[in-house]
């Protein structure tokens, strides 16, 4: 099993040593980190962050999520 680590991380400092070489998690709902983690992972895999825009009220918006994965697709990193 692949261990993914959650982000974003604060400070993007720590976030660049802490996530360098490893795995890591980024949510459609925040895709802040996603830069970063293309640069300095070994790989990463993408949440829907379905449950975060649900808990904020708003509606997911599936089309922009497939439209998300799809411009991630050929990431030599992407899982």
């Amino acid at each position: 099993m692949i261990p993914y680590h959650g982000t974003p991380i604060t400070p993007e400092s720590a976030a660049a040593e802490i996530l360098r070489g490893r795995h890591a998690m980024i949510s459609f709902a925040r895709p802040d980190q996603l830069t970063l983690v293309q640069h300095v992972c070994q790989s990463f895999a993408v949440d829907n962050g379905a449950f975060s825009t649900w808990k904020t009220g708003r509606t997911f918006d599936d089309m922009a999520y497939w439209d998300f994965i799809q411009s991630l697709a050929h990431h030599p990193c992407f899982d």
